[in-house]
């Protein structure tokens, strides 16, 4: 091999490792190019999932809220509702009635009878003076 037959070759060689970083920067700007793209529309895709869970996060703090209302009225109308002592007393009370209530109609069935006796009585009296008449 002569020299310029050398020169030649190297230049070949030269030529093909030219080519193969030309190939390369060729690859290496597409990734960089697609990654841009990437990167662009990963940050769009999170800031759309960030405004949904966003939104979602505000909805469900806007229903506990409602729901702590709705526990807050429900224990205002529990506390409101009367205890275990009270409906004693009312319990009590009711048994008193009941017991009046009872003795009173003993007492007017006692009475009606007593009534129903004298009525007779002053039926056969009645019948009596009519026949001295």
């Amino acid at each position: 091999m002569t020299g310029v037959e050398f020169m030649k070759a190297i230049a070949e060689i030269f030529d093909l490792i030219f080519a193969f970083f030309a190939l390369i920067l060729s690859i290496a700007a597409w990734f960089i190019a697609r990654s841009g793209v990437s990167k662009r529309e990963t940050e769009d895709k999170i800031d759309t999932v960030k405004a949904e869970l966003t939104a979602e996060i505000d909805k469900i703090d806007q229903d506990l809220r409602e729901n702590r209302e709705s526990i807050v009225r429900v224990e205002e109308r529990v506390n409101a509702l009367p205890d275990t002592e009270y409906m004693d007393k009312v319990h009590t009370r009711i048994s008193a009635v009941k017991t009046i209530a009872t003795d009173t109609k003993e007492e007017l069935a006692a009475i009606g009878a007593t009534v129903t006796s004298i009525d007779k009585a002053v039926g056969t009296l009645q019948k009596v003076l009519h026949k001295h008449d």
